[in-house]
């Protein structure tokens, strides 16, 4: 079943500080098709809905809207670039740009490159195999050492992106200029991809661990946590998410006075989207640590 084990992308209250429509559905909800990864990139204000309430899920992006977007993961959910603002060493990214503090972010940490002659095209479409390459690079991936630069790029990227799952959903073509809702979907599976760091003893990518937690219901309704060592995800690297795996969904209620929710009694509180449609399955369940 597809909804089987399906990542439980909890948009818990707390995250609407981030985004005016974090939880709620846009007035053209219906023409979105990637909800889950929509729906977790907004609550956690990665990617915005306009002041019309719409999200408009088949706009393409720019490559400087790309730049936000990357800094805002790579900082957590803070979206202020102020601080990295000032002379950039592109030509088009003039003073006072609103997108000149996030180029020059990812400029300078190697994610994001110019189009030659000094110009960043902050305006030209950004495509999915672009978009993979800056995510990639934020999880850990050097662009020399994996061949992410220079001629035949574009393949590589494609082949180590693919490897990674980061193309998963996308269905979109990766070599054109990414729709909003797809865009959404190859970050959301970038948070979830594991991340790498470069060993000079072994001459090859290892996987980053950190420790984790996993739990389990018995028979008499009790939950058992256990500490567990697991691979660690862009998603706990940059935005402090933790994955519990394989949680039963016994109980949704909507909460006394509130427009949220409150899962398997009061696990999880003021979620702010209604998820009873997957009761009784198992379920992964990303959250922000520290919040339930």
């Amino acid at each position: 079943m597809k909804n089987l084990k399906k990542v439980l992308a909890l948009v818990l209250a707390f995250a609407c500080a981030f985004t005016m429509f974090a939880g709620a559905a846009f007035t053209d909800q219906a023409d979105i098709q990637q909800t889950e990864a929509v729906d977790m990139l907004a609550a956690l204000g990665v990617i915005n809905g306009y002041t019309d309430g719409s999200f408009k899920p088949n706009e393409t992006i720019s490559r400087a809207e790309a730049a936000k977007m990357i800094y805002t993961i790579w900082n957590g959910g803070n979206d202020d670039a102020t601080a990295f603002e000032g002379k950039s060493v592109f030509t088009d990214v003039y003073s006072g740009h609103w997108a000149e503090g996030y180029i020059n972010f990812c400029y300078t940490n190697g994610i994001i490159n110019g189009k030659g002659n000094s110009k960043f095209a902050p305006d030209d479409k950004v495509t999915g195999t672009e978009l993979a390459k800056m995510l990639l690079i934020c999880m850990g991936y050097q662009a020399d050492k994996s061949g992410l630069t220079g001629t035949g790029y574009s393949q590589r990227t494609n082949a180590l992106a693919t490897q990674n799952g980061l193309y998963a959903d996308v269905n979109s073509a990766v070599g054109s200029a990414m729709p909003r809702q797809y865009a959404a979907q190859l970050m959301y599976n970038a948070l979830k991809a594991e991340t790498v760091k470069w060993s000079a003893d072994s001459n090859a990518y290892e996987k980053v661990t950190e420790t984790g937690m996993s739990a389990y219901q018995d028979a008499s309704g009790n939950w058992h946590f256990t500490t567990v060592t697991t691979n660690e995800t862009m998603g706990s690297k940059c935005m402090d998410l933790t994955t519990m795996k394989d949680i039963r969904l016994d109980t949704v209620e909507k909460e006394d006075g509130r427009d949220t929710y409150r899962l398997n009694g009061s696990m999880f509180t003021r979620v702010a989207k209604d998820y009873s449609n997957l009761v009784g399955q198992n379920v992964n369940v990303m959250y922000k640590n520290g919040e339930t």
